[in-house]
């Protein structure tokens, strides 16, 4: 499945197109689909789905409202005379007045829309030959290598209200490349890892580390770098891949211990980090801060009561950590009173 390796390749830098891209074709086709499922929720999300409309119109915010000023698309996609696209946005962000730029602002063509005419994202096959259509696979790591709509949606400036805008989360961050770990913090991008896969055993050890040069596998994993250079890590999982336990994740991240030894001692993460991490950092990931990942007025009254003092108990301990209750918005959904 080759449309995830293309993407993921952008994602995460220089030095990894080949590999990704190998392991994908090397991949089941179970595997091929659960990574491209990872590009298609990037591509249906606000950020590309504002420009890949079917409609005459361009679509504004994470809420993805009509385009203020009544904006249409224009028999070249780039508006009509006297409200050209490239007359608000020019070659670069407009941080003062929290205007969007980039070069050759404009929709994108209604071949490549990635939404129907009821406004809701297309199938996941159907995004797929909808870029493939157009591009094949040379042509399409161009495009996401150079295209500079395609890297605004990486910089995408402030608000108005001169509030960054949201970044999309780096997921998964396998391999990092020593000189791109500052920029986590320095772009403010979420790094959100699935550190369960952060394991000595044969997933690494020999699926892996006879594959990869030396100089980049020890960087697999680099969550405590990300962390100490200031970059904020989100909890996530693979699931149904893999559990979606995060006291198993959070025992993982934290002795990054298996059955071949450590993998990388000086990565291992605090447990009170990837307590945040699963709880108000995966909330700003999903730009939902105002609402959950905290107990504060006006959040939603969501909390879980844990067996036992997941702060303070062995490491081995988190691993059989179990739910006694869960409350959503106030009610009780799960377990029993204590």
């Amino acid at each position: 499945m080759v449309c995830g390796g293309w993407a993921i390749a952008n994602v995460n830098g220089q030095m990894l197109p080949l590999i990704v891209i190998l392991s994908v074709l090397a991949s089941p086709q179970s595997d091929g689909l659960a990574s491209w499922q990872k590009v298609y929720s990037v591509m249906v999300s606000p950020r590309c789905l504002n420009c890949h409309t079917a409609t005459n119109y361009p679509q504004q915010g994470d809420d993805r409202h009509r385009h203020v000023a009544n904006v249409i698309r224009g028999p070249q996609d780039k508006g009509v005379p006297a409200l050209n696209c490239a007359t608000c946005h020019q070659s670069k962000n407009a941080d003062s007045t929290g205007v969007p730029g980039a070069h050759n602002w404009h929709l994108a063509p209604l071949s490549m829309r990635w939404q129907d005419a009821n406004d809701r994202p297309l199938s996941s096959g159907d995004v797929c030959r909808s870029v493939l259509r157009l591009l094949d696979g040379p042509h399409l790591l161009k495009h996401h290598e150079e295209e500079p709509l395609v890297l605004w949606a990486f910089g995408p400036g402030r608000r108005p209200d001169g509030t960054l805008r949201t970044l999309p989360p780096m997921t998964h961050a396998q391999f990092v490349d020593p000189e791109d770990i500052q920029r986590f913090a320095k772009l403010h991008v979420i790094a959100a890892l699935q550190l369960l896969w952060a394991v000595a055993d044969p997933s690494t050890n020999e699926q892996v580390k006879p594959f990869i040069a030396p100089e980049i596998y020890r960087w697999m994993y680099p969550a405590r770098s990300i962390l100490d250079t200031g970059g904020e890590i989100a909890g996530a999982s693979d699931w149904p891949v893999s559990t979606a336990n995060p006291f198993a994740a959070i025992f993982q991240a934290e002795t990054r211990s298996g059955p071949q030894g450590v993998l990388d001692a000086a990565q291992r993460m605090p447990r009170t980090a990837m307590l945040y991490a699963y709880t108000r950092n995966s909330a700003e990931a999903l730009d939902q801060l105002a609402e959950i990942g905290s107990l504060a007025p006006g959040k939603r009254a969501d909390l879980t009561l844990i067996d036992r003092d997941v702060l303070t108990v062995p490491a081995e301990e988190l691993k059989s950590a179990a739910v006694v209750f869960t409350i959503f918005g106030g009610k009780m959904v799960y377990g029993h009173e204590p």
